[in-house]
């Protein structure tokens, strides 16, 4: 499994992990305490949207992400500030989310959304913009407007 992030130059996209059977612990792998800069990239009914998130952990499975707004999507396409991945998306999917609110001084209440994501394949640039056409004309008319 160490060797799923290496790329296959032959091969535009790639995958990264496999799903865990029921019953089984969802990380095989230690979390590293890495944060870093994600853009990820959401499909909504009005178009594509990018959020701006942390990593607060990463594993070669997966990583959380802390958020100042939500995911509203199970699927995202994150961008990476990391040596290896910058360049490259990783397709992941949504397994569990929370809610973390504080109360500061001068702001008031601020809402962090907390994701729990495993990394399902990496996708190139190209494989990538391929993969949004694609969900982008498969919108009805009506909300690509």
């Amino acid at each position: 499994m160490s060797a799923a992030l290496s790329p296959n130059p032959t091969s535009p996209v790639q995958p990264l992990a496999q799903s865990p059977t029921s019953g089984d612990n969802r990380r095989r792998h230690d979390r590293l305490d890495f944060r870093t800069a994600v853009v990820a990239i959401v499909s909504e009914p009005t178009g594509l949207r990018c959020i701006r998130c942390q990593t607060n952990d990463v594993s070669f499975e997966g990583a959380r992400l802390v958020c100042f707004e939500p995911i509203p999507t199970k699927l995202v396409y994150l961008r990476i500030l990391m040596p290896g991945l910058s360049e490259k998306f990783v397709e992941a999917e949504i397994v569990n989310q929370r809610v973390h609110s504080d109360l500061r001084i001068g702001t008031g209440r601020v809402s962090r959304h907390i994701y729990g994501v495993r990394f399902v394949r990496l996708i190139t640039d190209a494989a990538l913009l391929d993969q949004l056409q694609r969900m982008a004309a498969a919108r009805p008319p009506a909300a690509r407007s």
